[in-house]
């Protein structure tokens, strides 16, 4: 029997395929909603007069408007495509006997993972095509080289915002046609446009380039081509303007009229743009009259934010009106960094003095080669500043040069590395410049009184130890953390031995192979608290020259190389460990290592008397807790929490000794919601029970896709 449909209901929605969409991209009404696993049946009327329309998995369409409603979709206001890897355009006007308007009521456009598409209008338009479009997003469409042709762009007059994600092959976001390139072409005004984002678009280097793909591609012409490189085509009412991973030189030429342009911006992300070497000229700032936040990070060649001066030119400082909205600015992660307002005038006479009226907060973080705000001889004002948080800024020894007013300004939040002993917290000597100076000069002063050391950024470790330690050296430091460090290992033995106050180590980004250098003689550390982050070189945690009696807490995350964590010939070291949590080790097989060591004693039994909690999080190869034949027993242990632990189906091959029930959580594949209990009667029978439904359960879902790409083959 045919389906009906129902001649009386006027307005609904129709989803093709099976689509991971929701009506919150569009707010349709899911009770109106039309589903059905493909479009061969489907009547071409239908597409008149729908409102809400998504396609996921299409076949047999390459061309949207020809191949479903050569009518053109006229009542059509949201339009979603995903996953579809045949269509190569929206409108192809070639393919049309008369070409007419299409797509007049759309006001929403989302192609989501489109690997064919190739323009979304192939060739000009001289109609009223997306005269309504308010919103387009684009994702993942690696063969788009362009958004709009330079034709279609006279219809998007109610254009809202343009967010554009993953599209390897995108140029340019306007593109000229052949048959446009040689007329004299008018002036594209987007009077609508509030928002733009993109997001990992590595070949786009300009908003709109005349040239066309016969003259050559734009990004080869020019380095110092800039993103908005003319004023062919102006934005009046952008307000968000957010870059991210772009390979883009200059966002602004500096040429550029921006005052017609950004007059109206507020908001600008820039992350990831690794090509930038600055960020305003001082024409450009000047104009940038209603800028509110800047966020910048992770651009790894970006030397200054605010350029004060250009070659040959003197520019005058910036004034009262320049940036005069501006209250956010943050910055980090940029490794060439050295100022934020440049100036080739450093030590000159005063040249003048720049303020910044709003500014309320000054974020810089993680800036290693940051020196100071300004190194030219001006005056700074802030009136507004309130929030200045400076971390990780090790070679910032002053603020500015000269002069600074910041008369609402009464601490500054301040950290060298994670845990500096002196300078994590606020601190307040009177002004800026002195804070700053006097906490640069003391980050260095360790003495032996030290309770707390942090060491980050140094390629030999064992320089910093005096070459005479005793054991009365440094007998108050309890607390070492230690970043980004090039070294075998963190401690001497010697001076392993002599730390016996030490309680707190944590280790991070560094390239040691093992905590203590390797000796004939053992060590007894009295850390309590251990944790090891990101140091792919270490292979284990507890070595077998090094006791950890004291040991109550173990954090291991992201240790690349890691193939166990504890050696057979330390397991007694660890009387007090209690908890043991290891995350994202990729290489890691099992917690206790079970090959031979040597004259290591082989234990009839192995326990863990005190420990409590166990978390195994993200371990894709770990098989077990040990893969040898080891009777274990934890007395202690309440909770052991499993997640993402695929190749986890036992938690040992020997007898298990542990409490009357332990609370059991495991995860799978991400899920972030809590997970029930799942012990049952004894650890191994536990995990195993729980291995065998998860392989149940993906052996169930690959049955069930295979019978619907079964079923969608036999129906076409």
């Amino acid at each position: 029997m045919d389906f009906q449909f129902p001649a009386n209901l006027k307005r609904y929605n129709i989803l093709i395929g099976i689509c991971q969409f929701s009506s919150l991209w569009y707010g349709g009404a899911l009770e109106r909603t039309l589903k059905l696993t493909d479009y061969s049946w489907t009547s071409r009327s239908l597409f008149t007069t729908v409102e809400d329309l998504s396609f996921a998995k299409l076949k047999g369409v390459k061309d949207l408007l020809y191949d479903l409603d050569v009518e053109g979709f006229p009542q059509l206001k949201h339009l979603y495509i995903q996953d579809t890897d045949e269509l190569l355009h929206l409108i192809n006007p070639r393919r049309l006997m008369n070409p007419h308007s299409a797509f007049l009521n759309l006001e929403t456009l989302v192609l989501d993972n489109l690997y064919k598409i190739e323009e979304i209008c192939h060739g000009p338009m001289h109609t009223q095509s997306f005269a309504k479009l308010k919103v387009i997003k684009v994702t993942s469409c690696h063969r788009l080289k362009n958004l709009f042709l330079y034709s279609l762009t006279v219809n998007l007059s109610q254009l809202h915002e343009i967010e554009i994600s993953s599209c390897e092959g995108m140029s340019e976001i306007i593109a000229v046609e052949k048959q446009e390139d040689q007329k004299e072409l008018q002036q594209i005004v987007l009077p609508e446009l509030h928002s733009v984002t993109l997001r990992r678009l590595l070949e786009l280097q300009s908003f709109y380039c005349l040239l066309t793909v016969d003259q050559g591609n734009p990004s080869n012409q020019s380095n110092t081509l800039a993103l908005f490189n003319n004023q062919e085509v102006l934005i009046p009412k952008l307000e968000t303007l957010e870059l991210y991973d772009m390979n883009v030189c200059k966002i602004w030429d500096d040429k550029l009229s921006v005052l017609s342009c950004f007059q109206n911006l507020t908001r600008l992300i820039v992350i990831k743009c690794k090509h930038l070497t600055s960020l305003f000229s001082s024409g450009v700032a000047r104009a940038l009259v209603k800028l509110q936040h800047v966020e910048i990070s992770s651009c790894e060649r970006l030397k200054i934010i605010f350029v004060l001066e250009e070659v040959n030119i003197t520019i005058s400082p910036l004034s009262t009106t320049s940036l005069q909205k501006l209250r956010i600015l943050r910055i980090s992660e940029c490794d060439e960094l050295e100022e934020i307002c440049g100036s080739s005038n450093e030590g000159d006479p005063p040249l003048g003095d720049i303020a910044f009226m709003k500014l309320e907060e000054l974020t810089l973080k993680c800036l290693p080669r940051l020196r100071s705000f300004c190194q030219g001889s001006y005056d700074f004002r802030f009136p507004s500043l309130q929030i200045v948080r400076l971390k990780e800024c090790p070679m910032m020894e002053i603020f500015c040069q000269r002069n600074i007013t910041t008369p609402s300004l009464t601490k500054v939040e301040y950290r060298l590395s994670g845990d500096n002993w002196y300078t994590s917290g606020d601190h307040w000597y009177g002004d800026l410049n002195t804070t700053v100076r006097t906490v640069f000069t003391k980050k260095d002063q360790y003495n032996p009184d030290l309770g707390k050391l942090a060491i980050r950024d140094n390629n030999d470790l064992k320089s910093i130890w005096p070459n005479l330690v005793t054991p009365n050296s440094f007998p108050n430091l309890t607390k070492i953390v230690i970043s980004s460090c090039e070294s075998q290992y963190v401690f001497p033995i010697h001076v392993a031995k002599v730390l016996r106050q030490l309680q707190v180590l944590k280790i991070s980004f560094c390239t040691i192979e093992n905590i203590v250098e390797e000796s004939d003689s053992t060590c007894d550390m009295m850390v309590v608290y251990l944790q090891v982050q990101k140091c792919h070189d270490m292979m284990t945690i507890v070595p077998s020259s090094v006791l950890f009696h004291s040991l109550d807490v173990l954090h291991v995350y992201w240790c690349e190389r890691l193939v166990n964590i504890i050696r057979p010939s330390t397991t007694t070291s660890l009387t007090n460990l209690r908890i043991l949590r290891i995350s994202e080790c990729h290489e890691l097989e099992e917690i206790y290592g079970s090959s031979n060591e040597g004259d290591a004693p082989i234990l009839d039994e192995i326990a863990f008397m005190k420990l409590e909690e166990l978390t195994l999080n993200n371990l894709p190869r770990l098989t077990s807790f040990c893969q040898g034949s080891y009777d274990f027993r934890f007395p202690s242990l309440q909770k052991v929490h499993l997640k993402d632990c695929p190749m986890m189906e036992t938690f040992c091959h020997g007898n298990l000794t542990t409490t009357s029930h332990i609370e059991v959580r495991c995860l799978y594949r991400w899920r972030n919601e809590e997970s029930e209990d799942h012990w049952d009667g004894d650890l191994n029978t536990t995990i195993r029970k729980f291995s065998l439904e998860r392989y149940m359960s993906t052996k169930l879902q690959n049955i069930e896709q295979d019978l619907t790409s079964s079923s969608e083959s036999d129906d076409s």
